[in-house]
């Protein structure tokens, strides 16, 4: 049960609006955590409402459709392969309602009426209709068991939803035989029926917290049980269960065993309407469930519970709220102080009455349809290479039975510059198809442009030389040429035609709307003309936006005909003068044949400009939705300051797949070792580069290092070990706390971004939009996995993490050993390997707060007092501090006064300051207030602003601050007020602003000591002298000149870092880099929302579901999805074998970056005392300025790592100089 949910500095436009750039997401309004309301008893059956009844005139029955020829698709996460086999499915529907997501079930098997799934791979299955909209889907074995891999037996079922107007039909395809897909994470989990109800096996039901067992039922041989043990679990859930909509009753029954010393024991409906959003149970409530039993004592035995269900009109005991269209029915353990005891069993659930089938729809299967590629026979360039040779395949797909003549290919060559770094020329970049024939192409900035021809249905691979031979060269024409081709759709796109102003273009302002109709007209305050020169012809656009002109989007536009579900290259160059109030981007709107915004409606491409910028080409490609028939090209802005654009383009390309790199050497590599530097990921398909003949790292005393090493063969090899031995000093001192892990990877959807989604539940929301890093779809390195041993698969590179662990007191020098990798017993490779140990040593309790909230994501029960610990433990071996101490102190307020039982609070406090020494945490929860633009939550059952609210809260807190501040804890506290308050929201902005005052008034009268944080991302001028700490972005949202302001004035600066350290961009930059901007800056330390918080199994998927969120009070719940990664840098060890948490390379370079923080701490303190030596300390401080110029705001955000540190070496250059300006300068 969640509060609020809210959304992190989100940028909301009228006209235009920029979905790809919401900068953070979203939170709840208990500060990020999944608190619950206070529960008094079962609520009462909501009233009926009389509602009248409608009569509809029936539909004609609708003939199913004949023969359709429908293009082949390609679907979600591919995995770079295509769907062999494809079965049509007919559906008409003879009811006189719509159906919105009403599941069908179709029997598999091969007699009449079954669809022939029989022995296909469930993990390959995907469901589209005839417009390309992918369905959720479900197969159920005959015990109503999921499938989501593995062979489909004969028996099964296929369920998905109908999406069907009255009377009409339409075409399902159902595509399966495609052997490289990968698993998709949502399915269509809405039953008609419960299964497994004795809970007989380990199947349908949702066990969260809850476990089935074996020693206790009620009949059969299992049931469930769920346990606490002083705190808030819950378990298990039925999935989706949908709900008739007419008046008949269905029963909810089970029997229970019930032994309680503490708390609350509930079952409770979730109510749902046909889009899956939360229904209250009663007009203003908050809940989205209402609870139909509830005990706090123990049953002495077995009892049974019934109670009837049914919508309004029914004569149920329990009434559904209107609207709800499905449901999950949960048990829990819950209670307001999350100190639940005790024990439930639960056995025979049943729910009986629900309508098993929609006997209106109609079900025609078609044969199965088959598609076979014809591949194309490849050779290189040249008989043999000279030296090592790189080349990356690109392959294009004719579904058709026609050729594909002369149809454009782009590409972004941005992933191979990463990766390729001083490997690649870009120089000498050249196309050639499969013949070996060099092909001309387009190149400007990161992009190549080439034609291409693909016989019919047939796979045509071209190739990217990456460094290929110097006597062959290459073919590239200019941008102009492409500008003025016949491939741009785009008229006029050099702005040379015209006679007043540009042909082809409209220039006014939006200034309002009737319905889906923008109103435009002129401003006085905004010109527009013509400037000379250009960068493609003669001369350019210019507008130019007063300062004083009013709010609202203005630019230039034009309408251009496109196709749906086709992709198009976007781009244009673009200049910038003394830009204000906004960014630049090229925006678009998606429009349908009526001309109305269709799809995700809006696109802007990423990147955006601010302040001035010369010429800058901004550029992004396009998917259309289903139902797009033009687009209207949008050069427009928000912003004041003037604007240049010249070379727009918009031309439709086809889609093409990047393979894995293909590399030749002139001397025979059959097994090949090297280094990497840790803050550059390593890929599957990387080459093999040179190995020194000796491996160094350099560390301090008490402090860890890492070696990242990368292994790849030509043939598989067993049984991969690689040891490390020796690692002796010169007068016998060793190492010996060595931890070797390997590598591993995570399938990523797309470029990382916030995307959202107002789709029907029953849809896969699939992320469209503008890219949000400098990411791409593949398998990225992340979790770090212990290993004794492995397989090593032929041409697959796999990095292998050597972690040294220099105890504090070594004795500085050098140590030497080797490392040896075996396969099967035999030693492969022995390298010489050498770590040098500093003579100075990095203190235990950091100087820089690192905070990551250690949390649950949805769906996932792991944190109770014995695993904090555990928890708490790797968190301080990485430097990083956690957001509460748990368990938290329990507070009772009661007729003005209150009662403290911190007996289990002081326990883990002292435990985590006093012996990890882990320097920083918030408040309890209970002091949390409000998030975005919410009100503040009541406090002890006092309503934010009575004067009972104000007593209680400062009476609570002067209490449990007392007792932190005797403990020795109070400079250790903050308290952390609100999650992101939005005091920009033209609707609740104003009371947001007073109630942040008010709430800091009410803090600072009963401890005036106390540090307030929020994390406001932006400044607000109403706060200064209300807020001590505050949370802002460290892109430049923020100016740096308020922060000097701010730290002149005695506040705190902290960094707060959601939606930066995504998982898909090739350097861990950010990671490493946020103490610099911290030490630069004055910051005082930078917190991340989550350390944990996953929403799938983050080893099968590096990416997250659709959450259901709102902003403010009254708004429609809009699905987020977040950047990839955001909110985790860790792994669930339980599901690879491991009890705790595992790491992962970024959590790895936190911790990195954190210890070159204190090398930064150390060399400043030593540069002081030098002075006041009258030492000489010119070249230490070149090098402490050194590491400050690695970084810069504002900058282009964490999400782009390549443009963040161009050069990752330079952080290991610095840190070793800075490790020799402490040495010079001594202690």
């Amino acid at each position: 049960k969640k509060g609020a949910i809210v959304i992190d500095d989100l940028a909301v436009f009228e006209g235009e609006q920029d979905e790809g750039t919401i900068e953070k997401v979203i939170k709840d309004e208990s500060k990020k955590r999944e608190k619950e309301p206070v529960k008094k008893a079962v609520e009462e059956p909501v009233k009926e409402e009389k509602t009248e009844s409608i009569p509809v005139e029936k539909p004609k029955k609708k003939a199913l459709p004949g023969k359709i020829i429908e293009d082949w698709r390609e679907l979600y996460v591919s995995g770079g392969g295509y769907w062999q086999k494809r079965i049509g499915i007919d559906l008409a529907n003879d009811s006189e309602e719509d159906l919105e997501g009403e599941p069908i079930e179709i029997k598999i098997g091969k007699e009449k009426g079954e669809i022939d799934l029989v022995g296909a791979d469930a993990k390959e299955l995907r469901v589209c209709d005839h417009r390309g909209r992918e369905f959720l889907f479900e197969v159920r074995d005959v015990k109503g068991t999921s499938l989501r891999e593995g062979k489909i037996p004969e028996g099964a079922k296929l369920i998905f939803p109908a999406e069907v107007e009255a009377g009409e039909s339409v075409r399902y395809y159902v595509y399966f035989d495609n052997p490289s897909a990968w698993s998709v994470p949502d399915y269509f989990e809405i039953v008609r029926e419960i299964s497994n109800s004795g809970f007989e096996e380990d199947s349908w039901w949702e066990w969260a917290g809850a476990r089935r067992v074996t020693d206790k039922y009620y009949s059969g041989n299992a049931s469930v049980r769920l346990e606490a043990d002083g705190n808030n679990c819950d378990g298990p859930w039925t999935p989706f269960i949908s709900v008739q909509k007419d008046t008949s009753i269905f029963t909810v029954s089970f029997y229970y065993d019930a032994e309680i010393s503490d708390g609350t024991f509930w079952v409770s409906i979730f109510h749902y309407d046909k889009n899956g959003n939360p229904i209250p149970r009663a007009s203003g409530a908050p809940e989205g469930h209402s609870d139909i039993f509830s005990t706090r004592d123990s049953s002495g035995g077995w009892k049974k519970y019934s109670i009837t269900v049914g919508q309004r009109g029914s004569k149920a005991k329990f009434i559904l709220p209107k609207g709800t269209a499905k449901m999950r029915i949960r048990a829990c353990f819950w209670d307001a102080d999350g100190s639940c005891t005790g024990r439930v069993w639960l056995d025979d659930f049943m729910i009986e009455g629900l309508e098993k089938s929609y006997s209106a729809v109609r079900v025609n299967i078609n044969p199965v349809e088959e598609i076979k590629f014809k591949k194309q026979e490849s050779k290189w360039l040249t008989g043999s290479a000279i030296n090592r040779e790189y080349r990356v395949p690109v392959e294009i797909r004719n579904y058709t039975k026609q050729e594909l003549k002369n149809v454009l290919v782009n590409i972004d060559l941005e992933r191979f510059k990463v990766r390729m770094r001083d490997r690649l020329d870009e120089s000498k970049i050249l196309i050639a198809d499969a013949a070996a024939r060099v092909m001309p192409y387009f190149r400007f900035g990161n992009n190549i442009v080439f034609s291409a021809s693909v016989p019919p249905q047939s796979l045509g691979t071209y190739y990217i030389y990456l460094n290929p031979p110097s006597q062959i060269k290459a073919l590239s024409a200019g941008y102009a040429e492409l500008v003025n081709s016949s491939s741009n759709l785009v008229k006029n796109p050099d702005f040379e035609d015209g006679k007043v102003l540009p042909s082809e273009w409209r220039s006014e302002v939006e200034v309002g709307k009737e319905g889906e109709k923008v109103i435009y007209a002129k401003d006085a305050n905004v010109s527009y003309e013509w400037f000379e020169p250009g960068i493609t012809g003669r001369r350019c656009v210019k507008m130019d936006v007063s300062p004083k002109a009013s709010t609202g989007w203005r630019g230039w536009r034009q309408e251009v005909p496109v196709k749906p579900n086709a992709t198009y290259f976007y781009c244009g160059y673009v200049k910038t003068e003394n830009i204000t109030g906004g960014e630049v981007h090229l925006h678009l709107h998606f429009h349908d044949k009526d001309g109305k915004l269709c799809g995700d409606k809006f696109f802007a491409t990423p990147a955006g400009l601010k302040g001035t910028n010369d010429w800058t080409l901004l550029h992004a490609t396009v998917q259309t939705p289903p139902e797009a028939a033009s687009v209207e090209l949008h050069l427009t802005m928000d912003a004041k300051g003037t604007l240049y654009h010249d070379g727009i383009i918009f031309c439709e390309t086809v889609k093409a797949t990047l393979k894995d790199i293909e590399y030749r050497s002139p001397a025979e590599e059959e097994f090949a070792v090297w280094s990497v530097n840790p803050v550059v990921k390593v890929f599957r398909d990387d080459p093999p580069q040179d190995l020194p003949e000796e491996l160094q790292i350099y560390a301090a005393r008490n402090e860890k290092e890492p070696l990242q090493l990368v292994l790849r063969s030509t043939k598989e090899l067993n049984n991969v070990r690689v040891r490390v031995e020796g690692l002796t000093g010169k007068t016998g001192e060793k190492l010996e706390n060595i931890k070797v892990e390997k590598v591993g990877y995570v399938p990523v959807d797309c470029n990382s971004n916030y995307f959202s989604s107002s789709l029907p539940s029953w849809l896969r929301k699939i992320p469209a939009g503008a890219p949000g890093s400098d990411g791409w779809e593949g398998f990225w390195p992340d979790p770090l996995l212990p290993c004794n041993s492995f397989v090593l698969p032929a041409n697959v590179a796999q990095p292998v993490w050597i972690t040294v662990d220099v105890p504090g007191g070594a004795k500085p020098g050098d140590y030497t050993g080797k490392i040896l990798i075996e396969s099967d017993g035999s030693v492969l490779k022995t390298v010489p390997f050498k770590v040098t140990v500093w003579n100075f040593e990095l203190p235990r309790e950091s100087h820089l707060t690192a905070l990551f909230d250690l949390r649950h994501g949805p769906g996932w029960n792991f944190l109770n007092t014995e695993t904090r610990r555990v928890w708490y433990k790797f968190y301080a071996e990485h430097r990083i501090c956690a957001d509460a101490v748990e368990p938290a102190p329990v507070i009772k307020y009661e007729k003005g006064q209150v009662k403290l039982d911190t007996t289990e609070f002081d326990k883990m406090a002292e435990y985590y300051f006093d012996e990890l020494k882990i320097n920083k945490a918030y408040l309890p929860d209970i002091f949390y207030s409000f998030g975005w633009g919410f009100e503040p939550r009541s406090f002890q059952g006092f309503s934010y602003p009575s004067e009972g609210y104000k007593e209680a809260y400062q009476k609570c807190l002067k209490a449990i601050w007392q007792h932190i501040k005797e403990k020795g804890w109070d400079k250790k506290f903050v308290l952390y007020i609100s999650d992101e308050p939005n005091a920009w929201d033209s609707q609740v902005g104003k009371r947001i602003i007073q109630q942040m005052k008010t709430l800091c008034d009410i803090i600072h009268e009963a401890v005036p000591e106390i540090k307030i944080y929020s994390s406001t991302w932006r400044h607000v001028p109403e706060w200064n002298g209300y807020l001590n700490i505050w949370g802002i972005g460290a892109y430049g949202c923020f100016p740096v000149e308020e922060m000097e302001r701010r730290l002149k004035d005695g506040d705190i600066l902290w960094f707060t870092t959601d939606g930066q350290m995504c998982l898909n961009t090739p350097y861990c930059a950010i990671e490493r880099l946020y103490p610099y901007y911290c030490f630069k800056y004055g910051v005082s330390g930078y917190e991340f929302w989550g350390g944990s918080w996953w929403t799938y199994d983050p080893f099968k998927f590096g990416w997250h579901t659709y959450l259901p969120h709102v902003f403010k009070p009254g708004d429609t719940p809009v699905g987020v999805r977040y950047p990839n990664g955001d909110g985790f840098l860790t792994y669930p060890g339980w599901l690879v074998g491991e009890k705790g948490p595992l790491s992962s390379v970024r959590l790895e370079q936190v911790r990195e970056g954190m210890e070159d923080y204190e090398y930064m701490y150390i060399l400043k303190e030593r540069i002081d005392i030098a002075k006041k030596k009258g030492k000489d300390t010119t070249s230490a401080e070149a090098a402490l300025k050194k590491a400050k110029d690695i970084v810069y705001i504002p900058n282009a955000g964490g999400t782009y790592s390549a443009k963040i540190l161009p050069d990752p070496d330079i952080v290991f250059n610095i840190r070793k100089e800075i490790a020799s300006q402490i040495l010079k300068l001594g202690e």
